[in-house]
């Protein structure tokens, strides 16, 4: 499969930057060539919603079994109960270990977390059908921009490019790899099991490969390329480099190129 140019939303009078023949970036204009305008998340909501995300955790309480779901978010933090029902359905509430989205289920005893998004509750990332490079009955590939996460956080199932393709193209998608929230580029979706699985494979097999352009502040390295061998493991929910294993084996090969 090739990918023929421009890029979505790429100025065609401009060249198509590669990442062997660049040339020096002296010039905003050049860094606007590369580089979009990141999607910034809304304003900030009032107390309690404030930056960086407010949790609350703990251990459903005996007074609290079989009380709405709502009614849990309300009494944590001392907003109106509409608001209440809106952050559940946003997402906003796990009971363990699992998202919930019906604001008026009833609680079972075990424990919670609430993830309250430094905005509050509402839909405001949608794709662009310009940056939709390649749409089959297998797959997808949308150019994501930079500020999205790839998929669903815990304080937020919405705004983000796999519901996002899901509400414009009323398709269920998969997602065989992602990208991280602050990285544009590629991002490859699957339309059904057989493709995802197909995808997968290649990602595993190293037939798919990824390449990341970086702006970096400071003097360069005393090297012009470096190869980095590490393994990638999972630690406590989070994914974590590992050099000396055990883990998936990754690794990621540095080019100074300007």
């Amino acid at each position: 499969m090739k990918f023929l140019g421009p890029f979505p939303g790429q100025n065609t009078a401009s060249p198509r930057w590669g990442l062997g023949d660049m040339g020096p970036l002296d010039s905003l204009e050049s860094l606007g060539q590369l580089f979009d305008p990141p999607i910034s998340d809304p304003p900030l909501g009032p107390p309690p919603f404030v930056r960086g995300n407010s949790v609350f955790k703990g251990d459903i309480s005996k007074s609290f079994v079989d009380q709405k779901a709502y009614e849990l978010v309300k009494a944590l933090t001392n907003l109106d109960s509409e608001l209440c029902k809106s952050l559940v359905a946003f997402g906003a509430l796990w009971l363990n270990g699992k998202i919930i989205f019906d604001p008026k289920q009833k609680l079972a005893p075990g424990n919670f977390r609430l993830n309250l998004p430094a905005y509050q509750p509402q839909i405001y990332y949608e794709i662009n059908p310009e940056r939709l490079v390649l749409k089959d009955k297998d797959m997808a590939v949308y150019h994501k921009e930079s500020g999205p996460p790839s998929q669903g956080v815990p304080h937020d199932a919405f705004n983000n490019v796999l519901a996002a393709m899901e509400r414009a193209t009323k398709i269920i998608y998969r997602l065989p790899h992602r990208l991280d929230a602050a990285t544009s580029g590629f991002l490859i979706l699957a339309a059904n099991r057989q493709a995802a699985s197909r995808i997968g494979r290649s990602f595993q097999e190293g037939r798919i490969i990824k390449r990341y352009l970086a702006l970096c502040q400071g003097p360069p390295p005393d090297w012009h390329t470096k190869t980095t061998m590490a393994s990638i493991a999972k630690e406590n929910q989070k994914y974590i480099v590992n050099p000396t294993g055990p883990g998936l084996p990754a690794k990621t090969i540095f080019t100074v190129i300007a």
